[in-house]
């Protein structure tokens, strides 16, 4: 089968929270990109959760202080298993998603340290 990405993902370990309606799980991230992510739900099911339904992925950054929330629409669901294309993204978000990328390719060996790496000054970022 033939990749239909249209940008590359990047595998990772970190932890959010996806949210929809008034409900909401902590999750873990199987992979990230610029558009869109996998992620699997920590410790509950998500029922009442389905393909086409518009959810928001919380991507906390500690120790930059930031709480990344993007807008996805869900596009993949198995169990606990969630995909998302990410939509209505503003230069604000995608900057900061482009930074925590950025980042955790730095963590993980994948890029060196970065000169001006730090975080993107928007102030709140959802």
């Amino acid at each position: 089968m033939a990749e239909k990405r249209g940008l590359n993902r990047l595998t990772l370990v970190m932890s959010g929270k996806l949210l929809w309606d008034a409900d909401g799980v902590d999750c873990q991230f199987e992979n990230l990109s610029m558009d869109g992510a996998l992620i699997t739900a920590k410790s509950q099911s998500l029922t009442g959760l389905g393909v086409g339904d518009v959810c928001r992925l919380q991507i906390p950054q500690e120790a930059e202080n930031l709480n990344l929330t993007i807008q996805a629409k869900v596009v993949h669901h198995l169990h606990s298993l969630v995909g998302l294309k990410f939509f209505g993204v503003n230069l604000k978000t995608y900057s900061t998603l482009e930074y925590v990328i950025q980042q955790e390719k730095v963590k993980q060996g994948i890029l060196g340290v970065v000169a001006n790496s730090a975080p993107p000054d928007f102030g709140a970022v959802s």
